[in-house]
């Protein structure tokens, strides 16, 4: 039980699903692989996996570049960009830790944290060009830690928040 498996230098695309994904308490390597157009997530985690996620693309996926539900997952270095609703999207108390990742152009968010769901995140840099949603939304009783992130563009808020939250060093750059 808990296997370990590196999934690297791998190009998932057009899948009806996601582009990679773990599940059942699996705790993979997940590192720069590049994931575009899967009909879901390009990289999807659930059921209590608890993923390493570093230095992978993720593009116009039909969800989230990078999806967490019920899972947890340390992500750095990574590129979300051009998915349909968000960069990370993360539900039913997901926890993660979020270390210099770019989320840009997103269709909804940039990050999106639903249902209970728990982030850390440090000097990432979330952008997109107009458009209504926030760049970040913290819903439903979610925590965010937000340290030294860039908000740049975006909607009618840099965060959203219906939860609770810490800032310190940021930068809120509207459009």
């Amino acid at each position: 039980r808990n296997p370990r498996p590196t999934v690297e230098d791998n190009h998932c695309f057009d899948n009806h699903m996601a582009g990679i994904g773990a599940k059942e308490e699996a705790r993979p390597f997940i590192r720069n692989n590049r994931c575009v157009g899967n009909k879901l997530a390009g990289i999807g985690c659930r059921e209590e996996a608890e993923a390493e996620i570093t230095g992978n693309h993720c593009e116009a996926n039909g969800a989230a570049g990078i999806g967490l539900n019920g899972a947890s997952a340390i992500l750095r270095n990574n590129i979300c960009v051009k998915n349909k609703s968000a960069g990370l999207g993360m539900r039913n108390g997901a926890e993660a830790t979020a270390e210099g990742n770019r989320f840009l152009g997103n269709a909804l968010v940039a990050v999106g944290v639903r249902n209970g769901s728990t982030l850390d995140a440090k000097g990432n840099h979330l952008e997109r060009a107009g458009g209504m949603p926030p760049l970040m939304a913290a819903l439903e009783q979610s925590r965010v830690t937000l340290n030294g992130n860039q908000f740049v563009g975006g909607g009618v808020a840099g965060l959203l928040l219906q939860g609770t939250a810490s800032l310190e060093g940021n930068e809120f750059l509207g459009s």
